[in-house]
């Protein structure tokens, strides 16, 4: 799949007279230099701020260049403005502007400041200045942005200009991502962004100051790392009782019955001990902090240390994918609980402990109706009703051990699955019950040493252990007499209750040494690393009524062993604003066959990161070549039922594949017409998708274990402009393809989805307002395709989303509403209409909400998708309509 992208709807008239509206501006420059008063030289990083007269409302800010020169080009109308100087060896100036009429004239001013007799070692942030910049620092004075109905640090940071609160909760400043959350300039606890943004009350927060430069070793995760570390840093209030503060909530809500649940989040950070308990129960809305928000515990613990890949399936299988897309949760039945338990020990100066839990109790259902048009045969229709209870917990013993010139990590991690799905299906007089229970343990252990033996010699180690266990079994009933051509006994009976269970443990070493060399040239990395992976297998179907086996289902005791071993060179460079990074392996892979043989492969493995960054722009080229994770589960030779419908088949042939990864992504901020772009673009491609076969003799869809080539392209883009009365307008054109190669009779064919979208999002939020609102129009086209009978099908959906919110009393009373309306043509037609409404406020310490949600109780949502086999439409239940009620109290 190439790159070309056409994006015709924008090329209308109507688009560009859009675009030009949105960001023509007349502007006034005001230009100038600051000087020191008493020698007359230039002075570089003084932070400018550009006020409204009288008032801390901040225009436009900015900092001196090296020759102290600064300029701002704002459109500034009749009126008095304030200039104010700040530098830390300097003491402050302010200077009054009068403009006496609109114009595009420029205003040069000289500045001369006076050095400071002492110079402070910190900043203190008062009311009036709501921003401080820095070098490479931004200190944003909380205060100033939330609003007294706020409940989260993530609601008011998402307010920020310049933040961007990603939908698995991580944080991007000024397009770069943040590495690390911190409190009052120390780590508490390391498992994600989302634990901090979402737990803690903005009342409780004095500040937050982003390094995008992080200068303390100690906060780095890597001493050997010279790339730059961005860190955010929440500042508490000096009165905050640090010992214990926190929140507690009450809920009771109704829908066909009355349900009841709560909420608990407390912090306790004293010098040495550090504690977060939080735990919820709700069975309407979205949890606060959900399992997957917990970051660093299990696999990804392995991860943070050894890159591992990723396809295009995996970002599908997200939680927040098709909530991005589609904009809802697909469930009728949400029942969920929490509890989670961070610690933190501080031993000594170098010592430190972590133990964390975080456990959920989840009971979802979902029913949707949906049509199956089969390629070259017929059309089916299907009912389908679903439960999955699932137990998950995530724990993790962590111990640290930090030095100026040594770094040691210690840690186990175990996470435990138990899910029980139930699956119903009906077409016509048939009925299918498919249910799979799985209980899986995975025990992660890992190590990583790292010693800076001198400024320029540095050495790493590091290693993982893993133990993962799993007995999924599935039981299936039904009563189609067309599925004896696969479903028979041993005694040629059909099979009609049938049972398979599985027994599945994998065991994985890798370890890797790195020896670092700096020098003028640049950084020399090089070392090796080794992997060995075992993976073990054991099947067992019967006929429940006969206990007769199924012999095709079965899979004796089989074990499949692989290693790997890759020296590796890697060669990093940075000159002024510029860093490239290059790395070359050479991959020697010893891995089995079908036939359990052993077969050698070797490959050159390249990577390339290239990035420049240089006050306000930055920009990324990554590319990278490399073998994938060679897939040992597809070596098994048996069938397996994956559901009501398709069968597992095994594979003739699995052999070492490579993947190749490219990402672009650009970001520049245009200060002076207060103007943001971003884009980005990420392609890949690689061998690891499966064949599906359909036949005409039989009712099921056959996946086949296979290495087909798959390609996916992203691209994503925003436009974003700021005025000056607070509103901002953002524009989003985005475009995700998906590429999947299937065989039919020997002949290559390609299923393609196109996703073409086009947002607007419109906002207003000005703290000094009592009536804010968000708008968001999207206009969505799914294109799919079947390159073997050219067959097509599009979808197209216009969506507008609309949020308001109202003061009706200051800072005591608001009122909240929110609607989203869906129509959908193109293909299927339809229309979807969610209208949600919220009262809440505020008295001394209490908070309460009353909610109604989904006033129409619309539950109908359409959606489409295509396989190799199949093309689907969807008519999704989405969750009806309920009333809320909740009163919190907050503890200071």
């Amino acid at each position: 799949m190439g790159l070309s992208l056409d994006f015709s709807i924008i090329k209308k008239p109507l688009f560009f007279v859009l675009l030009i509206s949105v960001f023509y501006t007349k502007a006034q420059t005001i230009t100038g230099t600051v000087f020191d008063m008493e020698d007359k030289t230039p002075i570089s990083s003084v932070s400018v701020v550009l006020y409204e007269y009288n008032s801390n409302k901040i225009i436009d800010y900015t900092l001196t260049d090296e020759k102290g020169k600064f300029q701002f080009d704002v459109a500034l109308k009749k009126n008095a403005y304030t200039l104010k100087f700040r530098h830390l060896s300097y003491l402050s100036k302010v200077q009054n502007i009068i403009i006496e009429q609109e114009s595009n004239k420029s205003i040069v001013l000289t500045i001369t400041l006076q050095k400071k007799v002492e110079i402070l070692n910190e900043v203190v942030i008062t009311a009036s200045q709501p921003i401080i910049v820095k070098k490479d620092t931004i200190i944003y004075n909380i205060k100033h942005w939330a609003k007294a109905n706020n409940q989260t640090l993530e609601e008011v940071l998402s307010k920020i200009e310049g933040f961007k609160i990603l939908a698995n909760g991580e944080i991007e400043v000024q397009g770069k991502r943040v590495n690390k959350v911190i409190v009052n300039n120390k780590e508490i606890f390391d498992v994600g962004a989302s634990l901090f943004t979402k737990s803690l009350d903005p009342k409780n927060i004095k500040s937050i100051e982003v390094r995008f430069d992080e200068k303390k070793s100690k906060l780095k995760e890597s001493l050997l790392d010279t790339e730059k570390y961005v860190v955010l840093d929440i500042k508490l209030k000096d009165d905050l009782k640090n010992s214990f503060f926190g929140k507690i909530r009450q809920t009771t809500g109704y829908q066909n019955k009355f349900r009841f649940g709560g909420y608990t989040n407390l912090f306790s950070l004293k010098d040495k001990t550090k504690l977060h308990l939080f735990g919820e129960i709700d069975d309407f809305g979205k949890q606060t902090i959900s399992l997957k928000n917990i970051k660093h515990i299990g696999e990804e613990a392995l991860q943070k240390i050894f890159e591992l890949p990723a396809d295009f399936k995996s970002l599908t299988e997200k939680e927040h994918y098709h909530e991005e897309l589609y904009g809802f949760n697909n469930y009728n039945k949400n029942e969920k609980r929490i509890i989670g338990l961070s610690s933190k020990f501080e031993i000594n100066d170098q010592l430190n402990l972590f133990f964390g839990s975080y456990n959920t109790l989840d009971n979802i259902g979902k029913s949707r109706f949906f049509k199956q048009q089969i390629i070259n045969d017929s059309t089916r229709f299907f009912s389908e009703f679903n439960n999955l209870k699932e137990f998950s917990s995530k724990n993790k013993l962590e111990l640290k051990y930090d030095t100026k010139k040594t770094k040691l990590v210690l840690n186990t991690n175990l996470t435990y699955n138990n899910s029980n799905f139930e699956q119903e299906n009906t077409v016509l007089n048939h009925f299918y019950q498919f249910n799979l229970d799985n209980a899986h343990l995975k025990n992660y252990n890992n190590l990583k040493f790292e010693n800076m033996i001198n400024e320029k010699i540095g050495i790493e180690v590091k290693s993982s252990y893993s133990v993962i266990e799993e007995k999924p079994r599935n039981l299936f009933y039904h009563n189609n007499p067309f599925y004896s051509f696969e479903l028979i006994d041993n005694n040629n009976n059909t099979v009609y209750n049938f049972e398979q269970n599985k027994k599945i443990k994998k065991q994985n070493l890798i370890s890797s040494i790195m020896f670092q060399f700096r020098s003028k040239l640049g950084i020399i990395e090089t070392g090796g690393i080794y992997l060995n992976r075992k993976f073990n297998f054991k099947s067992n179907a019967q006929n429940i009524l006969t206990n007769d086996p199924l012999q095709e289902f079965n899979v004796s005791d089989i074990t499949y062993k692989i290693t790997n071993y890759k020296p590796f060179l890697k060669h990093r460079i940075s000159i002024s604003d510029i860093s490239i990074s290059n790395s070359i392996e050479y991959s020697v892979l010893n891995y089995p066959t079908i036939t359990n043989t052993t077969e050698n492969k070797q490959q050159l493995n390249y990577s390339l990161v290239a990035q420049y960054s240089n006050r306000g722009f930055y920009t990324s080229l990554k590319y990278n070549n490399r073998l994938s994770s060679f897939p040992l589960n597809k070596l098994i030779q048996g069938k397996s039922l994956l559901n009501f419908q398709t069968i597992e088949l095994p594979a003739t042939s699995i052999t070492p594949q490579k993947e190749e990864v490219f990402e672009f992504a650009i970001h520049k901020n245009f200060k002076k017409s207060k103007t943001n772009l971003t884009f980005a673009l990420l392609k890949g491609r690689s061998n690891t998708l499966d064949l599906y076969l359909n036949s005409t003799n039989s009712p099921f869809i056959f996946m086949k274990n296979n290495q087909l080539e798959g390609e996916y392209t992203a691209i994503s883009t925003a436009i974003s402009k700021k005025f000056k009365n607070g509103i901002s307008i953002t524009l989003e054109p985005e475009f995700l393809t998906d590429k999947s190669q299937n065989i039919n009779s020997n002949t290559y064919f390609h299923t393609i989805t196109d996703r073409y979208f086009l947002g607007m999002k419109i906002e207003n939020n000005k703290k000094s307002k009592r009536f804010n609102y968000f708008l968001y129009p999207k206009y969505t086209l799914f294109e799919f395709s079947n390159t073997l009978n050219n067959f097509s099908s599009k979808q197209e959906m216009f969506s507008i989303f609309f949020n308001t919110n109202y003061e009706l009393v200051k800072n005591k009373l608001f009122f909240d509403i929110n609607a989203r309306n869906v129509l959908f043509f193109g293909g299927e037609e339809g229309s979807f209409t969610n209208i949600n409404l919220s009262f809440n406020g505020t008295i001394k310490r209490f908070y309460w909400r009353l909610s109604v949600k989904n006033i129409l109780n619309d539950q109908k949502f359409i959606r489409q998708s295509i396989t190799p086999i199949y093309f689907l439409t969807e008519e999704n239940v989405v969750f009806g309509r309920f009333i809320k009620f909740s009163i919190e109290y907050k503890f200071y």
